[in-house]
């Protein structure tokens, strides 16, 4: 091979290992690690997402849905509970816990990673969650705006459902293991849902896509109008 092919193929090399760097630095400029809810709701701008808020200062969580997850956040979160945790939608509305969440514009939202021992999903609606299971545990509970999403924070677990079509997916996120047992028995309890031990995958059975309802005051339903029927004549 003649020096001006060398040349050229070193030319060529160095321009492939340019634009990996170009590249690279772009994508690293539109991640972001979240460990604040202030964090939170910049990132969730950026990425044209749909951002709700309680609280000031210490006392303040978020939730931030945008077109590749969730990202849920607390200033003062639970002794052992990570600040902000990640979660995708599965190809069946089903949340998954997940390190970085991806937003519009190329925004991506990296949150602390969990144990898998920490974590369980759990069947529970949305209007239960809201009402007799957070009531029952001791926690603060938190709507979306619009009320595909919701949140229980309690002293040593956080719960974490949105709407699908036929019900709810839910996510819990512990201190310790022995508390993901004992929270998912009890939230199980109040719901009469059913519980899981391990996180949540891809490989959930589908349901439809998730709608946006307003989550109840109460997990109980309003009481129908007798129906009478007369005997055929």
């Amino acid at each position: 091979m003649g020096p001006s092919k060398r040349w050229g193929t070193r030319a060529i090399a160095m321009l492939t290992i340019a634009s990996a760097a170009v590249i690279w630095a772009a994508t690293a400029a539109h991640a972001k690690q979240i460990n604040s809810v202030s964090q939170l709701k910049s990132s969730c701008a950026k990425g044209n997402g749909t951002y709700t808020q309680v609280g000031k200062g210490s006392k303040a969580s978020a939730i931030c849905d945008v077109q590749g997850g969730t990202v849920i956040c607390q200033n003062t979160p639970p002794k052992g509970q990570p600040k902000c945790s990640g979660f995708h939608n599965s190809d069946f509305a089903r949340l998954v816990p997940t390190k970085d969440v991806k937003g519009a514009h190329g925004v991506v939202m990296t949150t602390q990673k969990v144990s898998d021992s920490h974590l369980w999903k759990q069947n529970v609606g949305m209007a239960d969650l809201g009402g007799v299971v957070c009531t029952n545990l001791g926690g603060k509970f938190l709507s979306s705006a619009n009320g595909a999403l919701g949140t229980c924070t309690t002293p040593t677990a956080t719960l974490l459902c949105r709407n699908t079509g036929t019900g709810s997916s839910c996510v819990g996120i512990a201190d310790t293991s022995k508390h993901a047992d004992s929270v998912s028995k009890r939230a199980k309890a109040a719901a009469g849902g059913t519980t899981a031990s391990t996180a949540p995958s891809s490989t959930t059975p589908a349901t439809t896509a998730p709608t946006s309802s307003t989550p109840g005051p109460t997990g109980t339903r309003a009481p129908q109008p007798p129906v009478s029927v007369q005997a055929p004549k």
